[in-house]
């Protein structure tokens, strides 16, 4: 969601200000990233953060409101306007993979990880969680801003309340290490 949302559009904008420049783009769970970032193999990552990790240092980004993405025709979009967690539980779920720092904010939330169901589908990015929801085969937990894709404009978001979780996203880079030139451009 953050690549659509915010790195595309800085990457249009760093290739004006500095042509020729490269930038290798990986897209990864918030476990993989955070262990590239640590390994060197990555200057930096934008990731959810739900925990701390040694090594590492965090800068906070963004905060969004977690939500259900559905289609249309379900009985969430239709008759909720203000849904639960727990009104999520009748229904299938479709989630990313558990390496992903979304889906572990939710599994270890001391409530929440506790009334959603098991997911029935597993998928390893968000390009591939918004075609099985659209297909109605099952309804996701998602971020305010993985639902503002254009993506997944024939789904509707609703912000899930009691409790009302907001997704953390993070700048993060490994403790004492300094940005590549690249990287500074980038991340202006």
């Amino acid at each position: 969601s953050f690549i659509t949302v915010v790195l595309a559009p800085a990457l249009a904008a760093l290739a004006k200000s500095t042509p020729g420049i490269a930038v290798y783009i990986i897209e990864d769970t918030a476990e993989g990233l955070s262990n590239r970032v640590f390994n060197g193999e990555a200057d930096f990552g934008v990731t959810t953060l739900w925990r701390p990790i040694d090594d590492l240092e965090y800068r906070l980004l963004a905060k969004d409101q977690m939500g259900v993405l559905c289609p249309k025709d379900h009985p969430i979009a239709a008759k909720l306007a203000n849904p639960t967690w727990p009104d999520l539980a009748r229904y299938p779920m479709v989630a990313l993979g558990q390496g992903a720092g979304m889906r572990a904010m939710l599994d270890n939330h001391p409530r929440i990880g506790t009334i959603l169901p098991k997911p029935r589908y597993e998928v390893s990015t968000f390009s591939a969680l918004l075609p099985v929801v659209e297909s109605g085969a099952g309804i996701a937990a998602v971020s305010g801003i993985t639902a503002s894709r254009p993506l997944a404009e024939h789904l509707v978001f609703r912000p899930l309340g009691r409790p009302a979780l907001l997704r953390q996203l993070a700048f993060i880079k490994r403790r004492g290490r300094s940005l590549t030139p690249a990287a500074k451009e980038l991340t202006k």
